[in-house]
């Protein structure tokens, strides 16, 4: 797909004003085919948006429905990073009335710092924007604001950018 795209835009001499953007949780970044799809993207001036919206398994299960190894996500994240400009793209929110806990988000915080916070372009923190379409949707509400600063505030101390949409 990454070569399509990169045809693409050769052909219709689209430079660095038009950028492509992958959005992936990384899930598959151990095949050596996806790596080399990312290394592509970088060659054509993309970026990558990799979601972390947790730091613990409870954490991912929750909110992404998958069980997922911090490790495993921080392991991705810096092979991701190392091959194309990488931006943590990160949704908060509240859930039956509660934004993420202190235990969770040092843990998120962890899985920035083993990435390799000198390898990340920045984070990307958004909360909800529109209804959710999930099941769980009469249960999310959005963060509140001081919430999303705070947390802002914890990335920033990361020496990393973060760009906030509430």
């Amino acid at each position: 797909m990454i070569e399509l795209v990169a045809t693409v835009r050769e052909e219709f001499s689209l430079g660095p004003q038009v950028r492509t953007r992958l959005i992936t949780n990384g899930s598959l970044l151990g095949r050596r085919s996806v790596q080399q799809g990312i290394e592509r993207l970088a060659a054509c001036e993309g970026e990558v948006w990799f979601k972390v919206d947790a730091g613990t398994r409870a954490g991912f299960a929750r909110i992404n429905g998958v069980v997922l190894a911090p490790q495993q996500v921080a392991t991705n994240l810096r092979r991701c990073a190392r091959l194309c400009p990488t931006w943590v793209q990160t949704c908060i929110f509240a859930f039956d009335g509660k934004t993420p806990d202190g235990a969770e988000i040092e843990a998120y915080i962890d899985v920035l710092r083993t990435a390799g916070t000198d390898l990340l372009a920045g984070v990307l923190l958004y909360g909800l924007a529109r209804p959710s379409l999930q099941p769980e949707a009469p249960r999310l509400a959005p963060a509140p604001e001081a919430a999303m600063a705070e947390l802002a505030a914890r990335i920033r101390e990361l020496g990393l950018t973060v760009r906030v949409s509430p």
